[in-house]
């Protein structure tokens, strides 16, 4: 046989043999040492968790989160595939073999019932989404106060506030003592700081507008008490705010007297 036939018979041998696997998955399947698909898919469900354990570990900056979301959909393709593997090739260890890509899978990557624990992927993704919008509104507020736009810078600080009291406990559940710490100062303490940077002009804002509401329903004990933390927090406002919040602060005044 000249090497052009050898070649060719070769290389026909080989389509035949893809054929046959392709139209017999169980045969392709039955030959996979189940074993190291198992452990592979458990090293590509850890990979997810260095994804951002590590950089952060390492760098003290945040991945991108692009390629969290990368080696995170990797890891349930991973689990997918492992799952499909053992249920038709698991043979005895089986069970077992379930048991420990899930137990991996819901450590690690997902977890369909928080409650019992947190996968740390997940979690962390949830954590910095979060994180991210709640910049958002730092910058916005920020932006309003450089506008001068008391009413803006109002709405935005209560809504921080909001967010500050009841929902940045998100960013304590992420696994990683260092990532926790990098959250919370990156973007909950700068929220935090500008926030209370603005307390006074606020306060200032709120009860002006009550004292001149009271006086208007009669109320004029609720309008005095208004107006006394209105003339006790004025000389503390902040530049931005200061001449608006002064004449607020002479028409609550007014109004009363």
């Amino acid at each position: 046989m000249d090497k052009k036939k050898a070649v060719k018979l070769a290389t026909a041998s080989a389509v035949a043999a893809s054929a046959f696997v392709a139209a017999n998955p169980h045969a392709s399947q039955a030959a996979t040492d189940v074993a190291t698909v198992v452990s592979q898919a458990k090293a590509q469900m850890k990979e997810a968790y260095y994804t951002y354990s590590h950089t952060v570990t390492e760098t003290g900056q945040f991945p991108d989160i692009k390629d969290v979301y990368a080696a995170y959909n990797k890891a349930k393709q991973a689990y997918a595939n492992a799952v499909a593997v053992v249920n038709k090739a698991g043979g005895a260890k089986k069970d077992a073999y379930l048991a420990d890509l899930q137990a991996t899978y819901e450590t690690y990557v997902f977890k369909a019932n928080p409650k019992s624990g947190e996968a740390r992927v997940a979690t962390y993704i949830d954590a910095y989404n979060y994180a991210v919008k709640l910049d958002g509104l730092r910058q916005d507020l920020a932006k309003a106060v450089e506008a001068k736009d008391l009413k803006k810078a109002e709405e935005l600080y209560h809504k921080i506030s909001y967010e500050l009291k009841t929902r940045t406990v998100i960013l304590d559940r992420v696994y990683g003592q260092s990532t926790r710490e990098l959250l919370r100062s990156q973007f909950k303490a700068e929220a935090q700081k500008l926030r209370d940077s603005l307390i006074y002009d606020i306060t200032v804002a709120m009860k002006a507008r009550e004292a001149q509401d009271a006086v208007k329903a009669g109320n004029l004990d609720k309008a005095k008490a208004a107006l006394d933390q209105v003339n006790q927090y004025v000389s503390k406002v902040t530049d931005a705010f200061k001449a608006e919040l002064q004449k607020a602060a002479q028409d609550a005044k007014a109004a009363y007297e």
